[in-house]
């Protein structure tokens, strides 16, 4: 894990002054290079992932209970859950099942950009490398209207959210072919954004 600059983009590996991360958000060691470059040219991300090697352990909670009996087994399969028990929130009773997740690693990865930003057009004539493709989703942003009368107006905008995806197929790659082959899909994303025409001027 790396961390980045909110303002700036740089990227550090880590400190240990107290509070000095505040200004930082961590992103992945392999796809920290192509964010950096997609934010100075004024592709402004909002999340990245660049998959995972080793399992992952989560938790969610549900307001029912999950089922754990014999002719449910499969449910708890889909969702290769490992442990579940009912857990009380504190403060908020209503999500009081607790389900813990162990994920097989992911080799899908993807780069969501702040929505409302970059120009649609622009965005859908993107030429991403092979392997790369692009989607889009709904985003709703909650808008304010003031009036004289001290009255506020909220009504939902549509605004469409792009993001960059990809994938390696084969689940059962050894750790290190996984990463090589990360590896070498990031270094293309670098060079491609590299090549992309700088927004900053424009966007401002």
């Amino acid at each position: 894990m790396a961390y980045m600059h909110k303002k700036t983009f740089d990227i550090i590996q880590e400190s240990n002054i107290t509070n000095y991360l505040d200004d930082y958000f961590e992103v992945d060691d392999l796809i920290a290079l192509p964010i950096q470059v997609l934010n100075r040219k004024g592709y402004y991300t909002q999340a990245c992932r660049c998959g995972s090697r080793f399992d992952i352990v989560n938790e969610w909670f549900a307001n029912e209970r999950i089922p754990e009996d014999t002719e449910n087994s499969n449910y708890l399969e889909f969702y290769r859950a490992v442990e579940v028990f009912e857990y009380e929130i504190q403060g908020n009773p209503k999500y009081k099942y607790r389900l813990v997740r162990r994920d097989k690693p992911t080799h899908a990865g993807y780069i969501l950009f702040l929505p409302g930003v970059i120009p649609s057009d622009l965005m859908e004539d993107l030429d991403l490398p092979d392997g790369f493709y692009l989607e889009d989703d709904p985003y709703y942003e909650n808008i304010d209207h003031h009036f004289d009368n001290n009255i506020t107006y909220r009504y939902k905008k549509c605004i469409t959210q792009y993001a960059v995806s990809w994938n390696i197929d084969d689940d059962e790659t050894s750790v290190y072919d996984t990463l090589e082959e990360s590896i070498s899909d990031m270094r293309v994303l670098y060079d491609w954004a590299l090549a992309l025409p700088d927004l900053t001027a424009c966007l401002q």
